[in-house]
């Protein structure tokens, strides 16, 4: 019939010309999802596809008090972080199995502590030896100091919200950089490195770094 258009063998109505603004007909390619989806670089590097884990890093190895001075304990925590600023809110992940489990759960209370890479050896002992096992504190000769806000003791030699004055600069900044902080990474300890930059130093802000000015070339003209 008039009006219709001719149908193809695979029995679909053939698209119809378009004209473009200066009147000359074209038709638009046909394209599949397969020739429109971005291609990776050829010299992209080869990605492995890792089995699904709790694997994280770097996190910092915290010591955790808890109990009271009379009936302290200690364990390592890797799974720590800030939940929210104010009001100051943070956590840490405990499996039911660990002794402080329970001490926790009852009293509701716990210290977070920064240690320091001198106390790595107490860093790590606490964090394979239980508690039920003996006074790991005095196995490790920490030394505790009595909270200020709840009963759960704190490790005098980390540093933490009550730091050693030496770590504060003469502006009043606690400066971290200086205290020597460690790091966990799969399995590892490590000692966190120099400093690369200050935050903001991308975009030239105050108190960050600028990048180095290229010195000219001599080109001998």
């Amino acid at each position: 019939m008039a009006g219709k258009p001719e149908r193809t063998r695979t029995g679909k109505p053939e698209a119809k010309p378009r004209k473009s603004s200066a009147g000359a007909d074209f038709r638009r390619p046909r394209t599949n999802a397969a020739e429109t989806a971005p291609k990776p670089a050829e010299d992209a590097p080869a990605r492995l596809t890792w089995k699904p884990g709790t694997l994280e890093g770097p996190l910092p190895p915290v010591l955790v008090t808890c109990g009271t001075m009379e009936a302290p304990n200690a364990l390592t925590i890797a799974w720590t972080g800030i939940v929210n600023s104010d009001p100051a809110l943070t956590y840490i992940s405990v499996r039911p199995e660990r002794y402080s489990f329970d001490i926790i759960r009852k009293s509701g209370e716990f210290v977070i502590n920064l240690p320091v890479t001198s106390m790595l050896s107490a860093i790590d002992y606490c964090g394979v030896r239980s508690g039920r096992d003996g006074d790991k504190i005095r196995r490790c000769g920490l030394t505790l100091l009595p909270g200020e806000t709840v009963k759960a003791p704190i490790v005098a030699e980390s540093t933490a919200v009550r730091v050693d004055p030496s770590f504060v600069d003469e502006k009043g900044r606690l400066a971290l950089e200086k205290c020597r902080l460690a790091a966990f990474a799969h399995g590892q300890y490590f000692a966190l490195g120099k400093v690369l930059g200050s935050m903001g130093f991308s975009v030239n802000k105050k108190g960050g770094k600028k990048p180095a000015k290229k010195k000219p070339v001599d080109t001998g003209k």
